[in-house]
């Protein structure tokens, strides 16, 4: 009698485990199946969300657009009426010349502007230095300046003439000078010989000014 009571109680047993079994099947399936849905439900409103920000900050830049517009046509209008001035650099040009003849060569020179170098060469067999040369030109702010010149001038000559490879000569000299707006001033550096027996008398350095419109 045991034997007949228990055989049904573990098939009842045994079947309800398959049910379980179905059962849990059956959840992750549908779990499977509704997991995809939610995700894209939840991008679609992501996206719709970052197109909607896009679009706002679109419409802020069109506004500021058509309100920096409206600024670049009053500003426009005043300076054709002639309320505003345009600005004008004015032009700066440095010529160095050298006039010294075959007495006497420029060996090194510095040349500056409101106590900023421009130009500075040294005297060499393979860069000899021209006896003109622009060495500056630019356009600067309207104003007063101040060219500095530093210049060692060293003897030349041949035959009975060597002694004078041993005259050196160290020359400083400045200028000062105004720019004006939508004119060139242009400056000419002249190292002359004006002759004489006194050699440390004989170099002189002389500003040229020039101006043109």
């Amino acid at each position: 009698m045991r034997m007949t009571d228990s055989a049904p109680n573990m098939i009842i047993s045994h079947e309800g485990k398959l049910m379980q079994i179905r059962t849990v099947h059956i959840l992750l399936w549908a779990f499977c199946c509704l997991l995809p849905l939610s995700v894209q439900a939840q991008s679609a409103g992501s996206k719709e969300q970052k197109l909607l920000s896009l679009d706002n900050q679109i419409s802020a830049l069109e506004n500021k657009a058509f309100e920096l517009r409206e600024k670049i046509d009053i500003i426009s209008k005043k300076i054709f009426k002639g309320q505003f001035k345009v600005f004008k650099k004015a032009q700066v040009a440095l010529i160095h010349v050298s006039k010294l003849g075959g007495a006497f060569k420029v060996n090194q020179v510095s040349y500056w502007l409101n106590k900023q170098k421009v130009f500075q060469a040294t005297e060499s067999k393979s860069n000899p230095l021209p006896t003109q040369k622009t060495i500056y030109s630019q356009g600067l702010t309207p104003g007063k300046y101040e060219l500095r010149v530093n210049a060692k001038i060293r003897g030349h000559g041949y035959n009975v003439f060597t002694y004078m490879k041993k005259y050196n000569l160290e020359m400083n000299s400045s200028l000062k000078f105004d720019a004006y707006k939508g004119r060139q001033t242009r400056i000419y550096i002249e190292f002359q010989d004006k002759g004489g027996k006194d050699l440390r008398k004989r170099v002189k350095l002389v500003f040229r000014k020039s101006f043109k419109r």
